[in-house]
């Protein structure tokens, strides 16, 4: 019973501090570097008279700023995740915490205290540590 009600107490602590807003240093210089990258595409172009040049450094940029962008995504939901649980977390490591903070970046739409009526065997201490790991 002990183990229930903290993790409600997680549940609750996750649910109210929660923020997609808190991102993580790493997310801004992502962003920072596509931007920079923007701008010397298009500057590359403009020196360029042929054609067929300008297109080839188009669509190698454009590939480019997609490829970064993905990783650039990846990267920023586990900022988000990280940053989040660096918020919350008071004292030391916490991994059921961190499992609940996972499961509201999954899903930051949908209160967490509300999937625990629906199923609480979901909010077991040991299944949320395993689920880090799945």
């Amino acid at each position: 019973m002990a183990n229930d009600n903290k993790v409600l107490e997680l549940i609750d602590k996750v649910d109210a501090n929660y923020s997609l807003r808190n991102w993580g240093p790493m997310a801004y210089l992502w962003l920072g570097l596509i931007v920079v990258l923007g701008i010397l595409i298009y500057l590359t172009e403009l020196t360029y008279q042929d054609l067929g040049g300008r297109f080839a450094i188009a669509a190698a940029g454009i590939a480019v700023v997609l490829s970064i962008g993905q990783f650039m995504l990846d990267d920023i939901r586990s900022g988000i995740a990280g940053s989040n649980y660096r918020k919350l977390l008071a004292g030391e490591e916490d991994p059921v915490l961190y499992a609940l903070v996972l499961m509201k970046t999954d899903h930051p739409k949908i209160k967490l205290r509300e999937i625990y009526r629906v199923n609480h065997t979901l909010f077991q201490p040991e299944k949320l540590v395993e689920s880090l790991y799945n």
